[in-house]
Parts: structure tokens; C-alpha cells; sequence
């Protein structure tokens, strides 16, 4: 999944995630990635946070169901 933002000056974007299963990470440019493997839960509730170079902050909430 690729965040996008409305930023004037979008290299200066930092992301983080919240609550996100372990292994899943996301990129400098804003790129998620993740590969499940011995996965105990079927359903994430995961935040991403940008954070601009002001350190202002914009959150973005999602829900991630995974099905066999």
C-alpha cells in the first residue's frame, strides 16, 4: 500500500505506523509492506502517521482483514 499525501514539500515526510503486525514496515517514501508468516490474528487495526517537516502530524486509521 502506497501512502500519499497532500504535502507541499513531500520529501520532507516522515511515516510511522501504529499497532501494525510484526514485520510489516513502511519505507521512507511511504511504501507498506508486509508478508505474513505464522500469523495469530486475522484482523489489524493498524494507523499510519506522516509527519511533515513542521513536525505537524496527520493520522490515517484502517483495518486489515486477512481471509484463507
Amino acid at each position: 500500500y502506497q501512502v500519499e499525501t497532500d504535502s507541499n514539500n513531500p520529501d520532507s515526510v516522515s511515516y510511522e505506523l501504529e499497532n501494525a503486525p510484526e514485520g510489516m514496515s513502511i519505507s521512507k517514501d511511504g511504501l507498506i509492506s508486509w508478508l505474513p508468516e505464522n500469523v495469530d490474528n486475522d484482523k489489524y487495526d493498524i494507523v499510519v502517521i506522516a509527519i511533515d517537516g513542521n513536525g505537524e502530524k496527520a493520522k490515517q486509521a484502517y483495518t486489515l482483514n486477512l481471509t484463507n
